[in-house]
């Protein structure tokens, strides 16, 4: 029997369920929070001198640094969200993985290349869908793989 994992997730939270199969019902495994991932930019942005959003390398000459700080931390959010995947794809604790994100978090989760959990990914759902219900989820998730 298939033992699936459901990550449903935006920029500021995310939560792993597990289900035998897809719109059977679910079970929550983790949540992660990111409240960063809703702050305003200037909420973000430190009182202390800016190098000028350059980062110095071996002393040799600068490379310009992401400018945006929400976008950074979303992308921490998402690095932290495909390690906690990786290690239990390693570790076989699912068979298949089920990603439902706005497509702006997909691609951030994807960019963070973790490949032992992209191919245990079955199907990428597009959507938002990190405040539904959990006694809804399941329908939303069938509709959708269908």
């Amino acid at each position: 029997m298939s033992r699936f994992w459901i990550l449903v997730a935006d920029g500021s939270q995310a939560y792993i369920y597990s289900a035998k199969r897809v719109g059977g019902p679910i079970k929550r495994l983790k949540s992660f929070k990111n409240p960063a991932g809703r702050e305003k930019n200037i909420d973000l942005v430190s009182d202390r001198p800016s190098s000028g959003g350059n980062k110095k390398i071996n002393g040799i000459g600068t490379v310009p640094t992401s400018s945006d700080p929400k976008k950074i931390e979303k992308e921490k959010f998402a690095s932290k969200i495909s390690l906690f995947l990786e290690f239990h794809a390693l570790n076989d604790s699912f068979d298949q993985l089920v990603l439902v994100a706005p497509p702006q978090f997909l691609g951030l989760l994807r960019s963070c290349k973790r490949p032992h959990w992209e191919e245990k990914a079955t199907l990428r759902i597009q959507k938002d869908y990190v405040t539904v219900p959990k006694h809804k989820l399941p329908s939303f998730l069938y509709k959708e793989a269908a």
